[in-house]
């Protein structure tokens, strides 16, 4: 398995964080989110995180991110995806503010 180190926060909400992160056996930088336990989580939002890693995985579509690795054994809970140059937010606040 590959070893990540992460780099700084890209974004965050419900129970997700999402760092970007340097693949450390050759610098890629790539983004990895993390579920966010602050002491409230219980399994079944453990297990909503692993079948949302399972669901990605599984999906195959230009349109849909590719999950890149996982960790899903142990604490902390997190996959990596590619590094984009943009958020889906921010793609969608420069529409609204472009009308």
């Amino acid at each position: 398995m590959a070893t990540y180190r992460k780099l700084r926060v890209l974004g965050s909400g419900g129970f997700g964080r999402v760092w970007m992160v340097k693949r450390i056996e050759d610098g890629e930088e790539f983004a990895a989110k993390y579920l966010v336990d602050e002491g409230d989580l219980s399994n079944v939002d453990r297990e909503r995180f692993r079948r949302e890693v399972r669901i990605l995985k599984f999906l195959k579509h230009p349109n849909i991110v590719e999950v890149i690795g996982t960790h899903l054994m142990g604490e902390p809970l997190w996959y990596v995806l590619p590094l984009y140059a943009g958020s889906l937010r921010g793609y969608i606040d420069a529409l609204v503010s472009d009308e």
